[in-house]
């Protein structure tokens, strides 16, 4: 679909990819009480 076009670009080289990955500091749960208040999935 053409939504999904922009999983089809090469990305950038002048944007490196984050050496410290989403879930490696903080869990799942502590990410949405941070962010929502509550724990994921609820």
């Amino acid at each position: 679909s053409p939504d999904a076009q922009c999983l089809l670009n090469k990305p950038t080289a002048d944007k490196p990819v984050e050496r410290i990955l989403p879930g490696e500091v903080q869990s799942l749960d502590e990410q949405c009480m941070k962010a929502y208040g509550t724990r994921a999935c609820q």
